[in-house]
């Protein structure tokens, strides 16, 4: 289903992640097609690619796949589809994603929760923080380094991935249910071609 003969090398494909060869607009409509041509329900693939999208939005860096994959089962959806969505989360996204949620959730959280001034926000050394302790074991650095940052964007993060999930619900199934529509009446119109012409 519209794969490569040869299947592009891990620096090509982290290369093709931050920027689409073909381009933008021909890699959406490949996910777009991609997306359409699953064999499975409008239901199940839009459930997955909603789960994987409003995951993208938390700042569970490193779990997002495994996080929108357990939840699309929990909801009955297209684990593959929950994988495509949580590409929503990208090296061109990620920075805006990151500043809005966790001003939110500054801005939920009361009493300031001991949040560092706009200024001093370092998000690069958060995650890196997270990546060091998960490789050395070391988790007592965590709590003054990463949770000043790191719980207002996960708090800021929810009301954004509930609205995400549910927009995105919907308008992919619309699409899907379209899209199989199409495909279905020509394949009617060509079967109904080959039976005129014998």
């Amino acid at each position: 289903m519209f794969r490569r003969r040869v299947p592009p090398g891990v620096l090509h494909q982290l290369a093709g992640w931050v920027w689409p060869r073909p381009g933008w607009r021909r890699a959406v409509l490949y996910r777009a097609h991609r997306i359409g041509r699953m064999s499975d329900t409008p239901h199940k693939v839009a459930a997955g690619l909603a789960s994987g999208m409003a995951v993208a939005l938390t700042p569970l860096i490193g779990i997002q796949f495994v996080v929108a994959a357990l939840l699309a089962l929990a909801i009955r959806g297209n684990v593959l589809a929950s994988a495509i969505g949580s590409f929503v989360a990208n090296p061109w996204t990620l920075p805006a994603i990151w500043e809005i949620t966790y001003h939110i959730g500054a801005w939920i959280l009361p009493g300031g929760y001991g949040l560092p001034s706009p200024d001093t926000l370092d998000y690069l050394k958060t995650f890196g923080a997270v990546a060091a302790a998960a490789l050395t074991f070391q988790f007592d650095l965590l709590p003054g380094r990463v949770r000043p940052i790191w719980m207002p964007m996960m708090v800021g993060s929810l009301p954004l991935a509930v609205i995400c999930w549910i927009f995105s619900y919907w308008l992919t199934r619309w699409f899907i249910e379209r899209y199989q529509a199409r495909r279905r009446r020509r394949r009617q119109n060509r079967a109904n071609a080959r039976t005129a012409s014998d």
